[in-house]
């Protein structure tokens, strides 16, 4: 929901320049970038819902073919800006989603975890980097079922 840079991703077009899908051309040395905020909403790529905190999308649908499932998988790899994408890519990716997996793991192993208030608005500042207030959780340590 909410890439690790939410502002412009800027790159320098090629002495060649750049001819676009729709056949414009973007000449040599222009500044162009990609919010990566706005690609991850992009409904045509995650759905009606694209503004919706899903994380079962990426699994398999029960009656979709391997074949659709591997080219939707492809399609959100390829779309996913969170890190950044190409040559320039976040050099820290892979670490970053190691200690991700690491503690999302271990906080749901451990502890219960609860909003305090469900019905409480989040307050989302979009700058360099996007920062959130007024989630507030409990933490219970889990004694197990």
């Amino acid at each position: 929901m909410h890439p690790g840079v939410a502002m412009l991703l800027e790159r320098t077009v090629p002495e060649t320049g750049l001819t676009l899908p729709g056949g414009g051309f973007v000449p040599p040395g222009t500044s162009v970038g990609i919010n990566p905020y706005v690609v991850n909403r992009n409904k045509d790529v995650w759905g009606s819902d694209a503004d919706e905190f899903r994380p079962d999308r990426w699994l398999r649908y029960e009656d979709e073919s391997d074949e659709a499932f591997q080219g939707r998988l492809k399609l959100f790899n390829a779309t996913d800006l969170t890190f950044g994408g190409g040559s320039r890519m976040c050099l820290g990716r892979h670490l970053a989603l190691l200690e991700t997996y690491k503690i999302v793991a271990t906080l749901i192993g451990r502890y219960e975890i609860e909003l305090v208030d469900s019905e409480s608005e989040w307050e989302v500042t979009c700058s360099w980097f996007l920062r959130q207030r007024g989630l507030k959780c409990t933490l219970k340590e889990w004694t197990g079922a």
